[in-house]
Formats: structure tokens, sequence, C-alpha cells
């Protein structure tokens, strides 16, 4: 599996019930259907790009980073995650962020998967060393 680094631009959501919430998801399935696909497992590099609308009096600091990031990995599952042995299992550790972008045409997020091959060996040998 290739290092992947990528920007997908649009307004990014953490739910999925929010008007504008599809644009979002189709845009991450635009971005990323072409990308390599995930084969072992690998580190997950979030930078989130939140527009002035995602901030408010309900949320001073932006949406929840967690949800933001279940949402798009949800999303990746339908693409450079279609063929990973166990799904998104094979993220085996995820870095994230949300920053504010003074213009919405500056919103989006960008990401990282990077390898981690000499890992599942490790999970095997680990493994099998349990009593």
């Amino acid at each position: 599996m290739p290092y992947i680094a990528y920007r997908v631009a649009g307004s990014p959501y953490a739910r999925s019930r929010k008007a504008g919430s599809q644009s979002w998801v189709q845009s991450i399935v635009e971005a990323t259907d072409h990308l390599p696909k995930v084969t072992g497992p690998c580190l997950l590099r979030l930078t989130f790009m939140l527009g002035p609308d995602k901030y408010d009096d309900q949320a001073p600091f932006g949406p929840d980073l967690d949800n933001l990031a279940k949402r798009f990995i949800d999303v990746l599952k339908r693409t450079v995650l279609a063929e990973a042995p166990g799904s998104d299992g094979c993220i085996v550790g995820i870095e994230a962020c949300k920053l504010p972008v003074a213009d919405e045409s500056d919103a989006g997020v960008h990401f990282e998967m990077i390898p981690l091959q000499d890992l599942t060996h490790s999970f095997t040998k680990t493994r099998s060393q349990i009593p």
C-alpha cells in the first residue's frame, strides 16, 4: 500500500441529516475513488479546515472532531477502504485536528494514510505469544 496524501475540498459535515451533507459525501467519494486501495494497517491523519459557518454560539469551537472523523471514515469505506481487510479496522491510529479558515472556498479536509506494513507481522507475533 502506498502513502496517500490528498485534499478534499468542500464543507465538512459531522452529521448526515444537515443540509449540504450529501454534497460533502459526494465530494469525498469523487476525490478519493481513484486513489490506491488500502491493503494493510495504516495511520490516518486528518486536518479539517472549517469555514466560518461551522462556528456559532452553540459551537464556538466548531463541530465535534470525533463526529467529523467518523463521518469521513464512513465514506472512505466506499473508496480507499473498500478492499481493506477488516474495513476501517485497518486504521490502527488516528491523528486529527480542526482549524478555522476565513473563507469557505478554503474549507475541506487534508488527509494522509500512512502504511504500517511491519505492523501486520507484529500483530500476528503478539497474538501467538498470548497464553
